[in-house]
This record gives C-alpha cells, structure tokens and sequence, in this order.
C-alpha cells in the first residue's frame, strides 16, 4: 500500500474515458520520487495468538497461521529537477492453517458434532505408510498442520521532466501471491449419489447402530478426511509494465497524453509432493479417505496477456474544451481445464485398493490429438475505440 499516491473510486462517472465497467471503476495512481530523498520501512503482522481460542465453553483448535508483511520504500532524485525515481517492494511470510478436522481415536466415538470426523486414527496412519512403502508416496498429513504461503510485491517508477512542456514516465510493477485451498467436493459432471451410493453402517455410538448413511456423502463431508498434499495452491502472478507521455502545446491551450500498458496474469495451480491419482476410499458407501491430487487441479491454468495503447488530444477554445483520442487493446487468454488430469479412482474400500481389486469407478482425461496432450483454449482479440467530446 506504500506504493499508492491515491486511490479513487468512480461509482457512475459521466467521463466518456471511464467506459467499459459495471457497477464501479478503481483507480490507483502510484507514488513518484521528487527534489528529495525519501524512505520508509513498515511491518504488519497478526498471527493465531492474537485470535480467540473458545467460545463460551467450546474450545476452538488453533493451528499455526500467521500473516507478517515486511515493506520497504526509497525514493529521490537521479538529476534534481529533471529525473526522479521511487521504488517499493513488500513481502509477505504468511503460513496458512490447515484442516481443523480430527479423526477419531476408537470405534464407537462420536462424529455427530464439532471437529471430529468418522476416520480412525489409526486407519489414516496405516494408509499413510502403506502409501509411502508400496508407491514412495506421501499424502501428508490429515490433521494438525499448516502451510507456507509467501507473497511479494515489487514496483518501481521513474519520472522524468524532459522540459517544460513534456514529462514522461515509466512504471514496472510485480506481483505473486497464493492461497491454500483444501480438495473440492465436486465431481461434475458425474453423479456423486452414483459414485458414493451410501449405505448402512453397523457400528455402534452410544448405545445405537449408525444406521443408514445416505448417498452423495464425499470428500468434504463428517464421514472422510483428507490428505494435506490433496489441498492445492491457488497461484496468482501478475506483470504490468506501462508508460506515459504527457505534453503541453500552444503555451498550455494543447495537451496531449499518450499511454501504452503491457500485462500479464499468470494463474496456474500447484500442490505439494509429487503427481498422484485422485483416489477416493469408500466404507460404506461414503468417501473416508482421500489423497493424490485434487481432481480439477492437473492442468488447471489461465493466462492473460493485455496490451493497450491510448492517446487523448485536448484543446481549448475560449470557454469550450474539446477532446478527441483513440485506444487500442489486444487481449490474449489461455485457459486449461481437465477433469481428472492425473487419473480418478474410487474403491470401495481400503482393503480393495491394497489388494489390486478393480475400482468401483475410474476416470482418465485426455485430449484427441495423436499424442493425447492437454488441450487449451485460445482466444484472441482487439477492440479499436474512438473519443470525440465537448
């Protein structure tokens, strides 16, 4: 936020510049550096201590979450009077909490209510090494843990007042960010009722059989854990390198602003460990356990290039102003979708999946060309926009 000179927000704005939006327009000017030298340094932090840990008598599990931002920013002149600069760089050391859901420690404990989910402790464990001894894969953790997730932000400026009647300057700004995301609970376009049919559980909870668990109970729900290496990580980079040239004629009854604007939205996914299948474990007609990556996560991308030039003329004539400009934009985007890019598997049970039995269900997601590669979509195009007002 250090970067930011001012921010200005136009709910219905009557400029015939401000076009191309709906319900509101935010804009954001950056700082620029002057006659002076000039620094700062900043720091922000919160962390779960500084959150509650009850609510009247219910106990809440606080895992280790912490968000500190470390900023820092420097500006001044390179030639007094002529040419200046500012930059800022801010990082983020944040570690997101992960699942607050806990397995039981025996049969015949609750899972009717609070953080306590239907898998045993000891089911998870033995799946956890069986997984690491057989296929040299580990699935995580399911409980108790938290994850890195770093930001930073980096913009630097120059300015420069070439003469009296013409300033340029020239902005780069970076940004990457990511959030934790825990697995979906879709399966779209497939049925979950078909794929987790339910069932009837023989166990005994004070004193009563379970009964019957009905269908299109899935990975999300009080009957199944998770995984830490199935959650996935929303990634978010962004570039943006933009200039502008503003220049005065007619001793100031002329002014003309030239603009060009370059970016780049990266956002892919990623996980933790390496490639696994999707594989959900039934009992009873419920997920129970599930590892390997989350099913829409493998493949999954978007990517967004804008380039945009725009020029805009003023002029006055005595009392009247008029404006006349023209911009340019091509956009190109990429986007990369796959319903189980790294293979899908449901079994019945633990027991079918250790002994090689056949899956209940499977999925295995490729494209038509010769070498089955990922497809993506590709769209291209350019909008020419033209100003004349009084």
């Amino acid at each position: 936020m250090d970067a930011l000179e001012q921010v200005t927000v136009a709910v219905t704005p009557f400029d015939v510049r401000q076009s191309g939006f709906t319900g509101g327009a935010i804009n954001a000017v950056t700082r620029s550096g002057d006659n002076q030298f000039r620094g700062t340094a900043y720091m922000y932090f919160n962390n779960e201590n500084l959150k509650g840990s009850k609510v009247d008598d219910y106990e809440l599990l606080r895992s280790k979450a912490q968000y500190y931002t470390y900023g820092a920013s420097f500006g001044g002149p390179i030639i007094k009077d002529k040419l200046f600069f500012f930059v800022n760089g801010e990082y983020e050391d944040n570690v997101t909490a992960g699942s607050n859901y806990r397995p039981r420690t025996a049969l015949g404990e609750s899972y009717s209510g609070g953080n306590i989910h239907r898998p045993l402790q000891s089911d998870m464990d033995d799946m956890r090494g069986f997984l690491l001894n057989k296929y040299n894969f580990d699935p995580g953790k399911y409980n108790d843990y938290s994850t890195d997730t770093p930001a930073y932000r980096v913009m630097a400026r120059v300015d420069w007042n070439a003469n009296q009647n013409n300033k340029v300057s020239f902005r780069f700004t970076k940004t990457h960010t990511k959030d934790s995301n825990f697995p979906t609970s879709s399966v779209s376009p497939l049925s979950t009722s078909a794929l987790y049919p339910g069932g009837t559980s023989t166990e005994v909870i004070d004193g009563k059989p379970v009964g019957t668990i009905a269908p299109g109970q899935g990975r999300t729900s009080k009957y199944a854990l998770s995984f830490s290496n199935s959650n996935y990580y929303q990634v978010r980079d962004f570039t943006s390198v933009a200039g502008e040239w503003n220049s005065r004629m007619a001793q100031g009854a002329m002014n003309n602003m030239l603009r060009f604007a370059y970016s780049y939205q990266d956002e892919p996914r990623s996980f933790d460990g390496p490639l696994f299948p999707t594989v959900d474990i039934l009992q009873d007609g419920a997920v129970y356990a599930n590892f390997g990556a989350d099913l829409f996560t493998a493949g999954n991308l978007r990517q967004t290039k804008v380039f945009t030039i725009t020029d805009e003329f003023n002029w006055n004539v005595g009392i009247n102003k008029f404006m006349a400009g023209f911009q340019y934009e091509h956009t190109k985007a990429i986007n990369g979708y796959m319903l189980g890019g790294a293979g899908y598997y449901v079994y019945s049970s633990w027991s079918d999946f250790v002994n090689d039995e056949t899956p209940k269900a499977f999925a295995i997601t490729h494209s038509n060309s010769p070498d089955m590669s990922q497809f993506l979509a590709e769209l291209k195009f350019q909008q020419y926009s033209f100003i004349f007002a009084r």
